[in-house]
C-alpha cells in the first residue's frame, strides 16, 4: 500500500515539473501555426483585392496589416508566448496591391528549446521557408 501511494505521488510531482515544459512548446507550436497561416491570408488578401499589406515585428508582438472585404483594413496583432523574442530592432515587411513581398529574415529565439527559428520570405511570392538552429 505504501509502494502504491510513493509511486503515485511520484509521478504527480514529475507531472508538475513537467508540465511547465510541455506547455510553453505547445505555446510555441501554436504561435508558429497562427503566424504561417495569417502570413499565408496577408498574401493572399493583398493579392485579391489589389490593396497593400504589411507586417511588423515590435518588440513581444508581430502585427500584420491587410486589406479587407470592405476596403478596410483588418490589424492581426499576435502576441509572443513567454519564452520567445525577436532580437533585434523592429522590422517592416511590405506586402504590394499585386502580392509581392520584400525579402526579409525573421529570427524567434526560443528560451523554453534553446533553438533559433529563423523565418526567410523570398522576394516576391513571398515563399516562407523556416530554418532552425
Amino acid at each position: 500500500m505504501i509502494s502504491v501511494l510513493f509511486v503515485l505521488s511520484l509521478l504527480v510531482s514529475l507531472s508538475f515539473l513537467v508540465w511547465p515544459s510541455i506547455q510553453a512548446r505547445q505555446a510555441e507550436k501554436q504561435f508558429f501555426n497562427e503566424f504561417e497561416s495569417s502570413y499565408q491570408r496577408l498574401l493572399n488578401e493583398a493579392m485579391f483585392r489589389n490593396e497593400r499589406g504589411l507586417i511588423k515585428t515590435m518588440g513581444e508582438r508581430v502585427v500584420l496589416t491587410y486589406p479587407t472585404v470592405t476596403n478596410g483594413t483588418y490589424i492581426n496583432e499576435i502576441i509572443l508566448p513567454k519564452g520567445l523574442s525577436i532580437p533585434g530592432a523592429s522590422k517592416k515587411i511590405y506586402v504590394s496591391d499585386e502580392g509581392i513581398i520584400t525579402p526579409a529574415t525573421i529570427y524567434f529565439k526560443s528560451t523554453n528549446t534553446d533553438k533559433t527559428y529563423i523565418y526567410h520570405i523570398q522576394f516576391g511570392w513571398g515563399r516562407l521557408r523556416v530554418e532552425t538552429l
